[in-house]
């Protein structure tokens, strides 16, 4: 072998080394973040809820709004002084119910109200408050021992309307709801 041939293989060895070297440094570098391109994180939206919409019912006594989200569930027939009766239910889980019931008041009293008696008369089961809405006043009963139940009476005259709202799930638009749905009623 002539000495040419022995040269030129170390310069061959040595520049392979120095290309070898040259691309770790690049991609030591890069790794380094000292690059002067950027990579962008995933973005993940969430999609807002859409807005609820209400939907007007007109009884023989009064009309109100519901949301529209709510199927129209079978009613009971009214009995004893029940006079119309409206029920309403959002699926899928978590279940909300909603029920309506305009009642008569033989006396006048909310009293004649069986179920607002009966909520009375159990101070440790139901918590009793009472609000002003239109200028009526209202009085709203929480189940204490339940996830989510409320009901409001608003008498009028020798009628009343009872309003409940029970769920399976807690959420912050329930309340909303039951106000928007006392805030609508209508009296004929």
């Amino acid at each position: 072998m002539n000495r040419l041939t022995i040269l030129g293989g170390k310069k061959a060895v040595v520049l392979g080394v120095l290309i070898l070297l040259a691309g770790l440094g690049v991609f030591l570098h890069g790794l380094s973040g000292s690059s002067h391109g950027s990579i962008n994180s995933p973005q993940f939206t969430t999609k807002k809820p859409a807005p609820v919409t209400y939907l007007k019912v007109s009884g023989k006594y009064l009309s109100f709004n519901y949301p529209s989200d709510f199927g129209v569930s079978p009613a009971e027939k009214p009995s004893g002084n029940e006079l119309e009766v409206f029920s309403y239910i959002k699926r899928p889980s978590p279940f909300y119910f909603l029920t309506i019931v305009v009642s008569e008041l033989p006396s006048g009293n909310l009293s004649d109200d069986g179920s607002y008696s009966s909520r009375l008369s159990q101070p440790d089961r139901y918590q009793k408050s009472s609000r002003l809405i239109n200028g009526q006043l209202i009085y709203v009963f929480s189940d204490k021992t339940s996830v989510y139940a409320k009901a409001a009476w608003l008498a009028h005259g020798n009628k009343d309307v009872s309003v409940a709202l029970s769920a399976n799930a807690a959420t912050a638009s329930l309340d909303q709801t039951l106000s928007t749905v006392l805030q609508s009623i209508t009296w004929r």
